[in-house]
């Protein structure tokens, strides 16, 4: 039903086959402003919570794994709908988090919103002292504390945790750390997307023979995700 591992707040996603309609739905909001954990008759328990649900159809459900997971070794996981269930599946839980990957020119690049609110890329790159902004999951809980579902109105909400950008060459002289300008959650999004911004250092080295691509390691708290391009030109 699903593989890999689960962290707390992270956006997930089980392929299989007749899970709901066979044309996906996707959750209307309300003015609770709150992802409902219940659409088209699907529900999604997490270790018996039931998840907020982002998209359903009969071949894929889109999901947020629950913050109460956090500090859990392993999660089950069940599907529920009116005629019946599916078998449970446990997940063991991660701590990492996870940046979004955008595919571009032939690799995977971290999704990242130049300065200007446009897309990052090989043929649309960053410049040095650029502020810009990178989107991740699994950063687990927000200070204030967040809830499961809900839509972030504000930047109010803030990671906990410690938060580091490092921007290097994967082992290489020149790796420096980024001013983080922001760490929390994204607005307008679902409770569980983060949004960091950091600006590129003006005196940034470039070792890419074509100079237009940085490593990004993120760490939160003690745990760190390494190895996201950004594209960045001199």
């Amino acid at each position: 039903m699903a593989r890999g591992r689960l962290r707390p707040c992270e956006l997930v996603s089980i392929y299989g086959a007749g899970f709901g309609p066979s044309q996906g739905v996707v959750p209307s909001i309300g003015p609770d402003r709150v992802v409902p954990s219940e659409l088209a008759g699907i529900r999604v328990l997490v270790e018996g919570t039931p998840a907020p649900l982002l998209y359903v159809s009969s071949n894929q459900i889109n999901f947020v794994a629950p913050y109460e997971i956090g500090g859990n070794s392993s999660a089950r996981i069940r599907i529920i709908w009116a005629n019946g269930s599916s078998n449970e599946v446990s997940l063991a839980v991660a701590a990492t988090p996870e940046i979004f990957e955008i595919p571009a020119g032939g690799a995977h690049y971290a999704a990242v919103l130049n300065q200007n609110l446009t897309v990052n890329g090989p043929n649309n790159p960053a410049h040095p002292g650029d502020i810009i902004a990178l989107y991740a999951s699994g950063a687990g809980q927000m200070s204030p504390a967040a809830t499961d579902g809900e839509i972030i109105k504000d930047a109010s909400q803030k990671i906990a945790q410690p938060v580091r950008v490092h921007l290097g060459w994967n082992g290489q002289p020149g790796a420096v750390d980024a001013e983080v300008t922001y760490a929390g959650a994204a607005p307008l999004l679902v409770s569980g997307v983060v949004q960091i911004n950091f600006r590129i250092p003006a005196g940034a080295t470039f070792y890419s023979p074509l100079d237009y691509y940085m490593y990004v390691n993120l760490t939160i708290g003690d745990q760190t995700v390494t190895n996201a391009l950004i594209a960045v030109s001199p």
